[in-house]
């Protein structure tokens, strides 16, 4: 299984507790655990109290490589906590992946878990939407679970959308008639204006499109 990402759009929602709590106890079950830190924080790493096994040898590096393949493996240390619990820790620099620009960036955490021993694999993102980081455990997990505070700001900053049951309402119309959103697209293609309009004075040059109005 890999996943879940624990994602949040603010600090201080417990985002890195509800990480680091199940995968403790899913280490304490049994199972093969690996804790992927990729906040540039490293609160993960930090309340672990694990380093990198060499210089420079943190999630950072799977995120810079383009194949990274097998790295997750190699890169994981004991927690220190279960010997079922591992780490990939993380550092203050894995930020500058955040301004990652390349194509496919999103792909080397994904790839950096082939081969891994491991029946569960826990992602503790940053706290923040959107960007490289982020992106890179949606493309890895399987399952995300979302903190937020319990309020209206906490509920709104998980978007809506079928997976969490609050459907994305229609995009509004174009402007024009209701219905018709290709209207304002025929006025700006012929150019024409009304009376109603900024400007306007006369009558519409040509005939209107076929179901459209020149008045609104």
């Amino acid at each position: 299984m890999v996943g879940p990402m624990h994602a949040a759009a603010a600090g201080g929602v417990t985002k890195t507790t509800t990480a680091v709590s199940p995968a403790m106890v899913a280490a304490a079950e049994g199972r093969h655990v690996v804790l992927v830190d990729l906040d540039p924080r490293a609160a993960s790493t930090t309340w672990f109290g694990v380093q990198p096994s060499a210089e420079g040898m943190h999630v950072g590096a799977i995120l810079g490589d383009e194949n990274p393949e097998g790295w997750a493996e190699d890169l994981a240390v004991p927690s220190g906590w279960h010997p079922n619990l591992r780490v990939i820790p993380s550092a203050r620099n894995v930020s500058n992946r955040e301004a990652d620009q390349a194509d496919h960036a999103e792909l080397p955490l994904l790839i950096s878990l082939t081969g891994l021993q491991a029946d569960v694999v826990v992602i503790d993102c940053p706290n923040r939407q959107g960007g490289p980081l982020t992106l890179s455990a949606l493309n890895a997990a399987d399952t995300v679970v979302y903190a937020a505070t319990a309020t209206s700001d906490g509920i709104d900053a998980g978007g809506r959308g079928p997976a969490n049951g609050r459907p994305v309402p229609p995009a509004p119309p174009a402007a024009g008639r209701p219905g018709h959103p290709d209207r304002g697209q025929h006025r700006r293609r012929w150019g024409e204006r009304n009376d109603h309009e900024p400007g306007g004075g006369g009558q519409p040059r040509g005939a209107a499109p076929p179901g459209c109005s020149w008045s609104r």
